[in-house]
């Protein structure tokens, strides 16, 4: 809606989402989403996310509870206090930050990254969307994040 600067900080003025976070509201589902209310949302998600790639901004932390909900159920992507604007679509960058089950694993090896690094967080809100658990977590999160990205590099080989 709005954007304005104080001395030390940048302060964005949002359309007020009277649903909450999508976290909670998947926190408080007793079943899995019907499949066409996830595809929804998904394509909300992934247009979203395609609008701000046009823009050469990474979000850096998408996840659930920064995805916020309208009274239409309609939703909007929040928080980019860990956002960064690359200069060139081509640029890569190597701040370790976000949460880190929804964490790409380039990120969390601490290599450089670009869009692909939030497809990846889209991806865990997907999951989680359709089954209302996380995609990696618990006790074993970096070893299931080490099998998929194991996976994902012998698949690209082979």
């Amino acid at each position: 809606v709005d954007d304005f600067e104080e001395p030390d900080r940048f302060l964005i003025v949002m359309e007020y989402c009277e649903c909450g976070d999508l976290g909670t509201y998947i926190k408080k589902q007793k079943q899995p989403l019907p499949e066409d209310q996830v595809m929804y949302w998904f394509k909300q998600i992934v247009s979203g996310i395609n609008c701000i790639h046009d823009r050469k901004i990474l979000h850096r932390d998408l996840k659930p509870d920064n995805i916020f909900l309208t009274s239409w159920l309609q939703l909007k992507i929040g928080d980019f206090g860990v956002s960064k604007c690359l200069s060139k679509t081509f640029d890569m960058a190597t701040t370790w930050c976000g949460t880190p089950v929804y964490m790409a694993p380039e990120v969390l090896g601490g290599e450089p990254y670009d869009q692909k690094a939030d497809m990846w967080g889209i991806g865990c809100v997907l999951f989680e969307l359709a089954t209302g658990k996380l995609a990696f977590g618990g006790k074993c999160f970096f070893q299931d994040i080490q099998k998929v990205s194991f996976t994902l590099i012998k698949s690209i080989i082979f």
